[in-house]
């Protein structure tokens, strides 16, 4: 979380400052509306669908030319949607089509944050649904592609949950080669992270191809570091072995 509060320091230094009037004006409007479903009876109370979000035009025009502080309420107000006046909804009753093009919307008013990202990791992907979780790997993948330099821990992880939590080592093994061959030459990156590849190749049992894949990062010359260079050629002799 250390790293978000970074992202969130750098961005208040550019921050364009909002007229009070507005802040009134939106905390008066979530307050009546939260005081009228509060005061609606219970029998009248239905699950409200989440609807479409706002193209990014109307999100730039409502928020007076400042968009993060509302891209960081359209956080909440995506994060609360299973939570309604007298209902609570299931993970597994939500949209997740739905909830994801909230998310892209989010991310794309507020590149820096990966707020959204941690959401869709660490939230929605707690689902006992398979295609649910699917869903919002997809969604991670989307952002990496995006914008793999400063994503690419958020790919990483779905990796790791493609190939624990839902048993998927082809989806696994999909990922972890898109992190590679996008990260191959890129600077500062982890080499264990290029190194996923062939650690599900060889839950996969393809010994064979998880070496190949370790020969690539050696060969590719990008990995200066004596002890990781040594470390990857023991691990690609040991599974040459077997």
């Amino acid at each position: 979380m250390a790293m978000n509060f970074e992202f969130f320091r750098a961005s208040q230094r550019h921050r364009v400052p909002i007229a009070p009037a507005w802040w009134a004006a939106l905390v008066l409007v979530l307050a009546g509306s939260w005081l009228l479903a509060m005061w609606r009876p219970v029998a009248e109370q239905r699950i409200a669908s989440l609807t479409p979000p706002p193209t990014a035009d109307q999100v730039r025009r409502a928020a007076l030319g400042d968009v993060l502080p509302l891209a960081k309420w359209l956080n909440l107000y995506v994060q609360t949607s299973d939570t309604q006046p007298g209902v609570s909804i299931p993970f597994g009753q939500l949209d997740y089509p739905r909830i994801t093009q909230w998310l892209d919307r989010i991310v794309m008013l507020d590149p820096q944050s990966h707020y959204a990202l941690m959401v869709a990791s660490h939230v929605y992907f707690n689902v006992k649904d398979s295609e649910r979780q699917r869903v919002m790997l997809d969604f991670i993948a989307r952002s990496f592609e995006q914008d793999p330099e400063h994503r690419w821990q958020w790919m990483a992880h779905a990796v790791i949950q493609a190939k624990h939590h839902l048993k998927d080592l082809p989806l696994a093994l999909q990922l972890a080669r898109r992190l590679r061959e996008t990260l191959l030459a890129t600077p500062g990156i982890p080499t264990w992270v290029k190194q996923l590849e062939s650690i599900v190749l060889e839950a996969m049992d393809d010994k064979q191809a998880a070496a190949l894949s370790l020969g690539l990062l050696i060969d590719n010359g990008h990995i200066d570091n004596p002890q990781e260079i040594e470390f990857l050629l023991r691990s690609q002799q040991q599974l040459l072995q077997h």
